[in-house]
């Protein structure tokens, strides 16, 4: 498998990226965010797309995926503090120790450390329908409705 290569070109300005109204905030997790070109958001779209063909089901290509986790989360449990704290730390558990990309739509693409993205999964998983994935393909995580659909060939993970 191949794997995304980020030069500073890649990065756009938060300021520029309107998605969310993410431009208008400070501080963190907002302040770490890594925008990425219109033209390396669509690379990154593309690539992911290899790893979960079928992106409404979030089915992962088998092929690619040593180990796979499902985890349902209903709207209830979204917005329970205790919950969100368990859900952070196993996604803490979980994500690699590197910068992933986050996917909304193929022109809408950030990247950020993963760790960042588990201690703030509510902000970045709103609204429902996120793909992340690592650089090198090895890890994807996708919230789409009520289900979390985890994919790794990572050690630990």
């Amino acid at each position: 498998m191949s794997m995304i290569e980020i030069t500073e070109a890649d990065i756009t300005d938060i300021k520029e990226f309107i998605f969310l109204g993410w431009n208008k905030e400070e501080g963190a997790p907002y302040d770490q965010i890594k925008p990425l070109s219109k033209i390396k958001a669509k690379e990154v779209w593309k690539f992911a797309l290899t790893l979960s063909p079928d992106n409404e089901d979030l089915n992962l290509n088998t092929d690619l995926f040593t180990k796979q986790t499902q985890r349902n989360i209903t709207l209830d449990q979204w917005n329970d503090e205790a919950n969100e704290n368990e859900i952070s730390n196993w996604l803490n558990k979980i994500t690699p120790e590197e910068n992933i990309f986050l996917i909304y739509q193929p022109d809408w693409v950030v990247m950020v450390n993963a760790k960042l993205y588990a201690q703030y999964w509510q902000i970045f998983d709103w609204p429902p329908g996120v793909i992340a994935c690592s650089k090198d393909g090895k890890w994807f995580l996708g919230l789409h409705n009520d289900k979390f659909v985890i994919g790794s060939n990572i050690q630990g993970a």
